[in-house]
């Protein structure tokens, strides 16, 4: 049986404590018990746990030690329509390069369901400062092509979209409307904007990762047109 430990310098930097990653074809309890052992003898403190949707040997085994599972991340993609180039972009969509205190919020709309904001181990606003450095380097262009914001007619930004790239496909890193303004297909307009932008920098597909739990992101998606296509299982797991 392979058993990969790798180590996670960006999130053992955040946190300020060694968090490891554990990779195996299916998780028992020799696996993990060996797996736990290395990691402290090394001073992890905190492993991410990865199982594919369907597992249910290692769901089993994870569900019988003390383990949390925090998120099932559920991927999106779909097939881009060359005829969205041609619509004339929205004019209540533009794109920003700067913070302000409505995006701020916006961005931690988005994150709702983020596996950083259920696991309460995790040090006091550890979600806000993910978010936060997640919203600042998309707006420096540093993970994302593009930022896009819908704003009423007042100018008030209402609306957020951030666009990448992730496996060769137009990637919709976060999205999100303001909960008194929802219902009112300003999600559905940024989709479209970020297709037509995506179909312009000659992307044939777009991809966007969401959580099971989050049933009203997932029926929204799946409007718009996305297709299911990976599911997986992500624990957290402690160690003393």
């Amino acid at each position: 049986m392979s058993i990969i430990i790798r180590n996670m310098p960006w999130d053992s930097d955040f946190f300020g404590f060694p968090v490891a990653r554990f990779d195996c074809n299916q998780v028992d309890i020799i696996s993990i018990n060996k797996a736990t052992a290395e990691c402290l003898e090394i001073g992890i403190k905190l492993i991410y746990v990865f199982v594919q949707f369907g597992d249910t040997e290692s769901i089993s085994t994870l569900q019988s030690i003390d383990s949390q599972l925090v998120d099932c991340k559920v991927t999106y993609a779909m097939i881009l329509n060359s005829t969205v180039a041609q619509i004339e972009s929205n004019n209540h969509i533009i794109s920003i390069d700067r913070i302000s205190d409505k995006l701020e919020s916006l961005v931690l709309q988005s994150g709702e369901f983020s596996r950083f904001r259920l696991d309460t181990k995790l040090p006091l606003y550890s979600f806000e400062r993910m978010y936060h450095l997640w919203l600042t380097k998309s707006l420096n262009r540093l993970i994302a092509n593009e930022v896009l914001v819908f704003q009423d007619s007042y100018g008030v930004e209402i609306g957020l979209l951030t666009l990448g790239e992730k496996n060769a496909r137009a990637d919709i890193g976060l999205l999100a409307v303001d909960m008194l303004h929802r219902g009112k297909k300003i999600g559905q307009q940024l989709i479209r904007e970020a297709q037509r932008i995506a179909v312009n920098d000659g992307y044939e597909e777009m991809q966007v990762v969401t959580q099971s739990d989050n049933l009203l992101a997932c029926k929204f998606y799946e409007k718009c047109g996305f297709k299911r296509v990976h599911q997986e299982y992500i624990y957290h797991l402690w160690l003393k």
